[in-house]
């Protein structure tokens, strides 16, 4: 079976039985030499010594195998009920149902807020909820060298990081002093468990995180070249589909969250619920699209939009482009837009557009501005802790916030940059 390790589990017969223990043990060792003076071996040996033990104890030897199969069957299916609870309980209730009440941290509460964080949301209803991707980041770095990278293996160093861009925009939010729940979904195997335990030095609320038992833990697997450009990808995200539109409506019932952003690995199922449970509850809703396609799905169903949850929306120039086209086609340049440098002509035409559906559009010029790789995450995460602080009327303040963010994320190697810190939230000006 190629098992390395495992568990005894030893079950006793049960006590009412275990008196005649001594008189059982007496007659299985006359038994064993009756075997061995008879010369009775093999297959034959079990029914011979099951049926003289019987007789040596008048049915007393029987009488206590019948209780310890039944112990054993208890037992076992007690342990089979745990594992169970285990694996479709969430993070939050089974990793850490072991430990004590007073160390758990149920969604909403603000322990270990930062107390500059504490004082300037007070005011806060809930926490900032972010719910998509929580992914374990594998990247490798080949080693300079002096040929071109083709069909070969090379020397270079490898780095396991965890990532997935609602996971880093949450982090971004928490490292801000901002309390902040994630849901996501994550495997139960090793990167899974792994997954897990980075989670916990964030101090970021899982309790509506699930783990999934039959499905591996979303991994995005990176090969740079020797100067750090990304030589090619691979992603798989597989995993997010199996998250629910209902437990993406519990929890943002039971967190009541002030805001809720959101990216674009989660189903169209779930945009669809948690953009009418937001418009509903009347909480804002952010959308991160993360890539082109996973932008276009908040078109699949009318309703994403049309509740009118969605009240933000953070695409790159690429996005923005690609969602124009698919709301409103092929459409020519408008010129002369005031007071706009000719670089943003086109991309403001598309933003203001696009807030017919959607009211605020924050657009990301990728390697026209600052931001490139996952800079792009503590952008969204510190302009959404910035709302959370100073309230969405002041723009210019909250893309200073979230530029100063990216730009201690663009010069750090670490998904989200530690120089994010509660002092970020002040207005540089």
């Amino acid at each position: 079976m190629a098992i390395e390790s495992g568990q005894v589990i030893a079950v006793p017969i049960p006590a009412e039985h275990a008196a005649n223990g001594d008189q059982i043990q007496r007659a299985i060792d006359q038994a064993i030499r009756e075997a061995a003076d008879q010369n009775i071996i093999g297959k034959n040996a079990t029914p011979f010594l099951l049926k003289r033990v019987n007789e040596l104890t008048a049915g007393k030897s029987l009488q206590a195998n019948i209780a310890l199969v039944k112990n054993n069957a208890k037992i076992g299916s007690d342990i089979a009920r745990i594992l169970a609870d285990r694996r479709h309980a969430t993070v939050g209730r089974s990793v850490h149902q072991s430990r004590a009440a007073s160390d758990m941290r149920p969604v909403g509460t603000c322990e270990n807020v930062h107390p500059m964080a504490r004082a300037m949301t007070s005011k806060m209803e809930g926490p900032l909820m972010v719910i998509g991707g929580c992914a374990v980041d594998m990247t490798a770095t080949i080693a300079p060298i002096n040929a071109p990278i083709g069909h070969s293996s090379y020397p270079g160093r490898l780095a396991r990081t965890l990532g997935g861009v609602g996971c880093n925009i949450a982090r971004t939010v928490r490292q801000c002093g901002i309390p902040t729940a994630l849901v996501s979904v994550i495997g139960m195997d090793p990167n899974g468990q792994w997954a897990n335990e980075e989670l916990k030095r964030t101090d970021i609320q899982t309790c509506d995180m699930d783990m999934a038992p039959d499905a591996s833990t979303a991994i995005y697997n990176a090969i740079h070249a020797p100067d750090g450009q990304l030589h090619v990808a691979v992603a798989d995200m597989h995993i997010f589909d199996e998250m629910s539109p209902e437990k993406v409506v519990a929890a943002i019932r039971r967190a009541r969250p002030s805001l809720v952003c959101f990216d674009g690995n989660i189903p169209a199922s779930c945009m669809r619920a948690l953009a009418v449970e937001c418009a509903t509850a009347k909480i804002p809703a952010v959308f991160e699209p993360t890539s082109i396609p996973k932008s276009l799905k908040i078109l699949q169903d009318p309703h994403i939009l049309g509740s009118g949850g969605i009240r933000y929306i953070t695409p790159n120039h690429y996005e923005l482009e690609a969602l124009d086209e698919a709301i409103f086609g092929k459409m020519r340049p408008v010129c002369g837009i005031a007071h706009v440098p000719a670089l943003l002509h086109r991309y403001a035409q598309q933003a203001v557009r696009l807030t017919q559906k959607i009211p605020n559009a924050v657009v990301k010029l990728g390697e026209q501005g600052v931001l490139y790789a996952r800079a792009g995450d503590s952008f969204v995460g510190a302009l959404l802790a910035g709302i959370a602080v100073h309230g969405p009327a002041n723009m210019d303040v909250l893309v200073d916030i979230a530029q100063r963010a990216a730009i201690a994320t663009l010069a750090s190697e670490h998904a989200v940059s530690s120089q994010i810190t509660p002092h970020l939230l002040k207005p540089s000006k």
